[in-house]
Parts: structure tokens; C-alpha cells; sequence
């Protein structure tokens, strides 16, 4: 057996990893098959089947024998890092942010491993995503559980993480996050201000304390409400629809389309 490693090899296969994300298989030895319908020519030269699979048997990217007690992704995390760090480096100037969460496929033992009714991807990791109105991934983040909760929320926490990160590789951007009723409440609404940052999104009615809406009963004889703090630049509004939706912002973007992160990750 051999356990030496040229840096070719990691990026051929890497690179191997990333085009099976993309061009998917339904068993990865497939992609060295003679049969047209699955040869993949690009991995036959790229690397033999039975050195990629020990290659894959041995890979690891942490020390094992050094590993934090209290990051459930420890054995992953210098490739989180480094990944997150390519993201920023090379991500295009855009002002306007969405940020949600994705599902990473995967269905075997993990105490990081999220089971969500209602998704494409219902087993896998959970991952906070920050992305471009174009939908280039800024900062990946994985859910480690109920160990994440703290007294701010959730929501609000991964929020003031993802844009902190953000932040530090553009400094002098004024950014402008979109997101959904997970995230939004007028706490975070101040914490972003606070960052020269703006915010948008769908808010649960229980979290418009110092916004207060008409009730939906009176609104349904009018076509918009809003309401706005005299001593804050924050907003709520509702939109008559199908359905009611409240909407916090201290922002509005009128015209532009945003990818929503909140999509399949393979």
C-alpha cells in the first residue's frame, strides 16, 4: 500500500469530489466504466479507480489526535476554512446578501445530520449560507445542533456571524441582507444597523413589537400597511396577497431579482 501523496493527486482528486457534485453517478466506481452512458473520460486519465478509492479510504484534512471536544465538524473544519476563504477571495463586489440555509445530502451517522419534512434534500448537513444576488456563495456555515442556540436566537446569531465574516474581507461595503421569518426581527434589524448594514425580510407577527400593523381583519379593506417607530429607521409592513405576509426592512430593493440560497447542495 501506498500512503504517499503528491499535491497533484489531492487536486485530481478533489476535483474528481467536485465534478460527481455535478455530474452525478449513482456509484461513484461508475464513472470508470467502459459503458457510454456513464464513462466519464476526464476522471479515467485524471486517476485510476482503485488509487482514488484508497486515497478516499485514508484522506483526512485535520489531525485527529488534536481534535477541538467542542466543534462537531473538527475533522472537516480546515477545509470549511479554507473553502470560505477562497469564496471571499475571489467573490464578485455585490452589495445585496441572501442569506438562508441548504441541505448537504448525506446518509450516514453523524451527530451534525439534520432530518427536514418538505425538502428536496430531507437527510443531510444543514448549512447556513451567505450568497450574492447572483447566487455566489460568500460564507458556508454547518449547523452543529442545539450547542449553536444562544441567548440573541438562532436566527439572529448566524445572521451577525455571516455578515461579521463578510465584513472583515470587505470592509468599506455597504451591504444589504435579505432573508426570510427564521432570521428577521427588529433585534436584528439594530444589530445590523449598528454595522452600517441593511435589512429586509419576511418577519413573524409576534416579532414586530415597536411596529405594530393593523389587524388583519381591518387590513383586508386596504392593499398595504406600514408602520414605522418614530425614534428607528426600521419598518414593518404587510402586503394584501393570497396570503398576509409581514415584511421588516430598513432597505427596499425594487426590480432586482435575488437567488435564494436555500436550495440543493451536492
Amino acid at each position: 500500500m501506498n500512503f504517499s501523496l503528491s499535491d497533484q493527486e489531492v487536486y485530481c482528486f478533489i476535483g474528481i469530489l467536485i465534478l460527481s457534485g455535478y455530474a452525478p453517478l449513482p456509484r461513484r466506481r461508475m464513472y470508470w466504466e467502459s459503458n457510454e452512458d456513464t464513462h466519464n473520460i476526464l476522471v479515467v486519465k485524471s486517476m485510476r479507480r482503485n488509487r482514488f478509492e484508497e486515497i478516499s479510504r485514508y484522506f483526512h484534512v485535520a489531525d485527529n489526535t488534536a481534535l477541538p471536544e467542542n466543534d462537531k465538524m473538527a475533522k472537516v473544519r480546515p477545509l470549511i476554512d479554507m473553502l470560505n476563504a477562497k469564496f471571499l477571495q475571489y467573490a464578485p463586489i455585490e452589495k445585496q446578501i441572501s442569506i438562508d440555509e441548504s441541505m448537504v445530502p448525506y446518509y450516514g451517522r453523524h451527530g451534525c445530520k439534520q432530518h427536514i419534512k418538505g425538502k428536496p434534500i430531507r437527510f443531510g448537513f444543514k448549512m447556513w449560507i451567505a450568497a450574492t444576488r447572483l447566487g455566489y456563495c460568500l460564507y458556508a456555515d454547518p449547523y452543529q445542533g442545539r450547542s449553536e442556540r444562544t441567548e440573541t436566537g438562532l436566527g439572529r446569531h448566524v445572521i451577525n456571524k455571516l455578515i461579521t465574516k463578510v465584513q472583515e474581507e470587505f470592509p468599506n461595503t455597504d451591504f444589504s441582507v435579505y432573508c426570510d421569518n427564521f432570521f428577521t426581527g427588529l433585534p436584528l434589524a439594530s444589530d445590523l444597523k449598528e454595522k452600517h448594514v441593511f435589512l429586509t425580510g419576511t418577519v413573524r407577527s409576534n416579532r414586530i413589537e415597536n411596529c405594530p400593523l393593523k389587524d388583519a381583519k381591518v387590513f383586508l379593506s386596504t392593499n398595504y400597511n406600514v408602520s414605522s417607530p418614530a425614534t428607528s429607521t426600521a419598518s414593518s409592513a404587510r402586503r394584501k396577497r393570497q396570503a398576509n405576509v409581514e415584511i421588516a426592512n430598513t432597505i427596499s430593493l425594487i426590480g432586482k431579482k435575488l437567488e435564494n440560497p436555500d436550495v440543493d447542495v451536492r
